[in-house]
């Protein structure tokens, strides 16, 4: 009531309801990643990095150690405070990979037809001429990885052997290992198992 008076409001329209309004800013619709290494990793770098809409920073664990990756982490986060800007973090956690160890982040320039000593020793400093990886059994070479999945298939079979409770899979199993001329390596556990089967059908 105003004065006396009843003052009747117009009713609201759905098509005012349903059109949008417009936004006061246009919404980035592109995102960037950015990966911060030895060369990007200061706060500094970082802020700037923000500034020019870095909205992912990716983290490379195929390299270094979680302390070093919890120290820009911890950047990063410093970094997005001064700025206020919000930023996603990746972890890229990949498989194990051949890394030339480079603490330092210094450049290291490699020359055509020059010769390179690759080493497992991490201590000694990376160089044009020594290179020091990550890979303790380097001077063994694919024979040692060979050997070790070996080890780990026998482990398997001898497991199948011992543990089978199904005569048909079993005699269809050493049958394999028969054509495959390795059942050398399972002699005792064949021996078993097939005691187990004789057993089976002379008390059933």
């Amino acid at each position: 009531m105003q004065g006396g008076q009843m003052v009747v409001e117009e009713p609201v329209r759905l098509v005012s309801v349903l059109t949008p309004t417009m936004p006061s800013f246009v919404p980035s619709l592109t995102k960037i990643v950015g990966t911060l290494g030895p060369k990007s990793r200061s706060v500094e770098v970082i802020e700037e990095c923000l500034k020019a809409e870095m909205s992912v920073a990716r983290f490379d664990f195929s390299w270094s150690n979680d302390d070093y990756h919890q120290e820009t982490l911890d950047k990063l986060r410093i970094a997005v405070k001064n700025v206020k800007k919000l930023c996603a973090v990746m972890l890229d956690t990949v498989g194990p990979e051949l890394q030339v160890c480079n603490t330092s982040g210094d450049p290291i320039e490699l020359k055509a037809d020059a010769q390179v000593t690759l080493t497992p020793d991490l201590s000694q400093e990376p160089s044009a001429e020594v290179l020091p990886i990550n890979y303790a059994e380097l001077a063994e070479g694919p024979d040692a990885l060979a050997r070790q999945r070996i080890e780990e298939l026998k482990e398997e079979v001898s497991c199948m052997l011992s543990n089978s409770s199904d005569p048909f899979l079993e005699m269809n199993l050493i049958d394999t290992l028969e054509l495959l001329g390795v059942a050398y390596h399972f002699e005792t556990q064949i021996e078993e198992a097939l005691s187990r089967i004789y057993i089976a059908y002379t008390n059933g």
